[in-house]
């Protein structure tokens, strides 16, 4: 029976493996998984295809320690204290989504401007000049919303994790 349980969570790991999270009825796309695994590369310095605390002190020197541990842990999924790209693409997608669904305070599932506008000068006091720039910047169709795949590739592109 032992032998018959580690099969089924070595299949379930596997089955894990392929399957890429997917949040808001959006999966990441081939595009976004590529730069993410990208940023994943950067972070991961000895190549190991993990990303340990002291790799993400590296990267990320003015976060406290403690924070770091939190973000780890809090990605962390099958207890190691390290974090494969899958947990971290896992992470990254939940970190996303949540960042997104506050901004989008009507939950159409989409970010207009207004929301947009509302959100940045809550949080940053950036100028209507600005916000209009960073609108242009992720809104890739041009239609004056902001989807979730628009978000998370706009992310990507600047290179945050």
């Amino acid at each position: 029976q032992v032998y018959k349980r580690k099969k089924i969570a070595h299949k379930t790991k596997q089955r894990q493996k392929k399957t890429y999270y997917t949040t808001m009825g959006a999966a990441l796309t081939t595009q976004q998984r590529d730069r993410a695994q990208k940023i994943f590369s950067t972070v991961d310095k000895d190549g190991n295809g993990v990303i340990t605390l002291s790799e993400l002190q590296a990267v990320m020197p003015n976060t406290a320690t403690s924070q770091l541990k939190k973000m780890i842990l809090a990605a962390d999924t099958d207890g190691n204290k390290r974090l494969d790209l899958n947990e971290a693409i896992e992470f990254f997608a939940k970190r996303n989504a949540q960042l997104f669904a506050s901004i989008d305070t009507d939950g159409s599932g989409s970010i207009t401007t207004s929301e947009f506008k509302n959100f940045l000068k809550e949080e940053a006091s950036e100028s209507d000049e600005n916000i209009t720039k960073y609108m242009s910047f992720l809104d890739h169709d041009k239609d004056g919303k902001i989807t979730f795949s628009e978000f998370v590739l706009a992310v990507l592109e600047l290179g945050s994790y």
